[in-house]
């Protein structure tokens, strides 16, 4: 059961911190446009890291293998959409 909490805490941390750079770089686009494109790509680059490092909690397996197909996503909210379960072993993912 552990496992499944550290996932669930670091893909929730996941989410945080791209809400955040995405609030931090809709804020600062207007002062600065000519370094928008530049700062979103390093960000994008740099988020891409430990995102392709998420792990399935109970069989181990890279989540965004083939593309993220092996993730069934489940609405959560009006306009959100949160991973639900992993296809490859049935795992519950949130």
């Amino acid at each position: 059961m552990a496992a499944k909490t550290a996932f669930v805490r670091h893909s929730k941390r996941l989410r945080l911190t791209l809400a955040a750079a995405a609030f931090f770089l809709f804020i600062a686009t207007p002062s600065h446009p000519d370094v928008a494109f530049i700062g979103w790509t390093a960000f994008v680059l740099l988020f891409m890291i430990p995102l392709f490092r998420l792990r399935c909690w109970n069989c181990g397996e890279k989540l965004l293998k083939d593309g993220g197909s092996h993730i069934e996503y489940c609405r959560t909210g009006l306009v959100t959409w949160d991973m639900c379960r992993h296809k490859t072993c049935g795992a519950e993912l949130h």
